[in-house]
């Protein structure tokens, strides 16, 4: 499976630096698959993933304003039902670990974060039988960027302002389109509204991804010997594995 670069964004360079924070759950589950989780774009939090910057959306609405308003509220709601075919997967892109993400993700319980780069993940994902991957930058100027490509998928790539703490490198792929029922013209929204609506997995080699795991500052001592107990048992012996000191003292 290819991993490429999105055209028309920007991608970082191959030696960047990447991290996937975790709650520690979601890391024994990695380890279990060897899977990375896509989420579906409509199922996170933000739920102005996907939408277009505002400008876009403003020029749309007068554009349909104008010729049918009447038929504004339908386009609308059309004009976002993709999302639900879109699977994201998200990195955090810095030279060093940030206590901002482990908040976010660990807060006072276990977590874990794991490093990688844009080359390894690319060399993670060679083999695995799945439609192609695209990755670049986040951009964090959704009240005034416009999207000028013709690309759907730059508006996946946009998000407001606020979020610019995440520092995000972000692969996407197509899901499979539900099957159309048989004697109908197209898809009940309910049947798409369903569609994998879990997120889909996607097999990767760990060996290839992981350069490095970090167990959060908040960790207890127990719970950091779980996670190096179940590296070693499940045969990941040669991974570097060490406690965050982000925490400590400099005395």
């Amino acid at each position: 499976m290819p991993l490429a670069p999105l055209t028309g964004l920007v991608a970082p360079p191959s030696d960047a630096v990447l991290w996937r924070y975790m709650p520690l759950p979601a890391f024994l589950r990695l380890l279990q698959t060897s899977q990375l989780h896509f989420t579906r774009a409509d199922q996170f939090n933000d739920k102005w993933e996907g939408i277009e910057p505002e400008e876009n959306l403003k020029q749309f609405i007068g554009f349909v304003s104008a010729k049918d308003p009447d038929f504004l509220k339908r386009a609308l709601e059309s004009r976002h039902l993709f999302r639900k075919l879109i699977f994201l997967n998200c990195w955090h892109e810095a030279a060093f670990e940030s206590a901002a993400m482990w908040s976010l993700y660990a807060g006072h319980t276990c977590g874990v974060t794991i490093r990688s780069s844009v080359k390894r993940l690319a060399d993670s994902f060679r083999g695995t039988p799945a439609s192609d991957i695209r990755y670049a930058r986040v951009r964090y100027d959704h009240s005034t960027h416009v999207i000028t490509e013709n690309n759907y998928y730059h508006r996946f790539f946009v998000k407001r302002e606020s979020f610019n703490h995440e520092r995000e490198v972000r692969l996407l792929f197509d899901g499979p389109v539900p099957d159309q029922p048989a004697g109908l013209d197209h898809i009940p929204l309910d049947l798409l509204e369903a569609h994998n609506r879990s997120g889909l997995d996607v097999r990767v080699d760990l060996t290839s991804l992981i350069e490095e795991v970090l167990i959060s500052p908040t960790t207890a001592d127990w719970e950091a010997s779980v996670v190096e107990y179940v590296l070693k048992t499940l045969g990941f012996t040669a991974l570097p594995i060490r406690r965050s000191k982000i925490n400590d003292l400099p005395f």
